[in-house]
């Protein structure tokens, strides 16, 4: 699942010309998004 996501993820975030820090926005840290989009954690609900 994790590969998946991360993949389908950077490929929104890219086609709609965000960056991570973009995406993240106050909620999230830009790390983290490179952790999800890399497969190396899972997204957490909520």
């Amino acid at each position: 699942m994790g590969s998946e996501f991360g993949a389908h993820l950077r490929s929104e975030r890219t086609s709609r010309g965000l960056s991570q820090a973009e995406l993240a926005g106050p909620g999230y840290s830009p790390s983290y998004i490179s952790l999800l989009e890399t497969g190396r954690r899972r997204p957490t609900p909520g």
